[in-house]
């Protein structure tokens, strides 16, 4: 049986000589395996459209060999993004968000709301003239769709409200967020200090509308310290680092 599907392409590797392994984020599905047969040998076939974050209409058969995987019979592009990898960071800031749906989601399991979560971050930091807000944006919007959101209005520990006036926070890598001043004296390796400034910046990230990221400026020490900080909490929840966020932390 064909079916019929949208999906954006997270990853590719090769198998073999000819063929190529794709993982597919997509609208009826979630993410899947596909294997393109002889994708490798003939470019004529998808016509050179097998690209990361490329947006693709696809008709697939399932294999009878994996159990949750398909062959990809027909391909056709709805939507290049090959105008992101002409900028080695807007690249890494795609890959960003495509890794951390491939890493955390598991096979055969649709997410309509991420999936435009995806397309519309995608999206913007192809167009967008300030890309590291909008990324920050969207890492926020895809952890709360996940079930993964830091707190960043309550202490992670004690669950006291924050009033935000000292210099300096503290965020909790194990306990999920922001941590009061009380809380700061108990033991936790996992803690990270952040100036005032930041810590209102992704504050206000989270309660903007998808349209205002614009509105947001990073300092340069800020988005840097926000890369790692992203990485380690995200890798405490999904048990795997983004090896996207460390690429990026080259870039000044």
């Amino acid at each position: 049986m064909r079916l019929r599907t949208e999906g954006i392409l997270l990853n590719s590797s090769p198998v073999g000589e000819s063929d190529l392994l794709l993982i597919f984020f997509t609208d009826r599905l979630g993410k899947v395996q596909v294997i393109a047969k002889g994708a490798l040998r003939s470019h004529k076939r998808f016509m050179g459209i097998l690209l990361s974050l490329n947006h693709l209409e696809l008709e697939l058969i399932p294999t009878r060999v994996r159990e949750t995987g398909y062959f990809l019979n027909l391909a056709s592009l709805k939507k290049s993004r090959f105008s992101i990898s002409q900028n080695p960071e807007r690249l890494g800031a795609g890959y960003a968000l495509a890794e951390l749906i491939e890493k955390s989601l598991p096979e055969l399991s649709p997410e309509p709301i991420l999936y435009e979560l995806l397309e519309s971050g995608l999206d913007r930091i192809q167009s967008a003239r300030n890309f590291r807000e909008e990324l920050f944006y969207y890492l926020l919007r895809f952890l709360e769709q996940m079930g993964y959101l830091p707190s960043l209005d309550f202490c992670s520990v004690c669950g006291a409200k924050l009033k935000f006036e000292d210099a300096h926070y503290y965020f909790s890598v194990r306990k999920g967020g922001y941590v009061c001043g009380n809380c700061q004296r108990k033991p936790d390796k996992s803690l990270r200090e952040i100036s005032a400034g930041f810590a209102k910046t992704l504050k206000a990230l989270r309660r903007l509308a998808p349209s205002k990221p614009a509105q947001i400026r990073l300092l340069e020490k800020d988005y840097r310290f926000g890369l790692e900080l992203f990485n380690d909490f995200i890798a405490w929840q999904i048990g795997a680092s983004l090896k996207s966020l460390v690429f990026l932390k080259q870039f000044e």
